[in-house]
């Protein structure tokens, strides 16, 4: 009987370290989860129209100039001004961001990640494979 008088308090400290550990990481109701990831076409597609963000090339100007998605801003990963210039973009909002095959952009997502972006998707082999997509 005394040691389940000692197992009670305990039990109880333990509850609350544990609930007000997890305070911190809810917003508004939801858990303030960072996602960085890679995703298909199609996904990356479905995503944009499900949950409206940035979509953001990271291409060169040239390589933007020959195409690109709707409503893409530019902001070329080889840039020296890139973070400066990401830094701009909303925090609060999911980035859609691509290149030519995926490897920049995949690098960019790291950055962002970085740099405090919560929602970040990648579009998994570039716009090649948005185009192939597409055909």
């Amino acid at each position: 009987m005394k040691s389940l008088r000692m197992l009670v308090p305990f039990a109880a400290l333990l509850t609350m370290a544990f609930s007000c550990g997890n305070a911190g990481s809810k917003q508004g109701g939801e858990a303030s989860e960072k996602i960085a990831k890679s995703v298909d076409a199609s996904t990356f597609e479905r995503m944009i129209s499900e949950k409206p963000g940035t979509v953001l090339d990271v291409r060169t100007k040239d390589e933007f100039n020959s195409g690109h998605l709707e409503n893409a801003v530019l902001i070329d990963w080889y840039s020296s001004s890139f973070a400066a210039e990401a830094a701009k973009l909303d925090k609060t909002k999911p980035i859609y961001v691509y290149c030519h095959s995926g490897g920049r952009s995949s690098s960019a997502m790291q950055k962002l990640a970085g740099m405090g972006f919560n929602e970040i998707y990648n579009l998994k082999g570039g716009i090649m494979a948005w185009n192939a997509a597409h055909r």
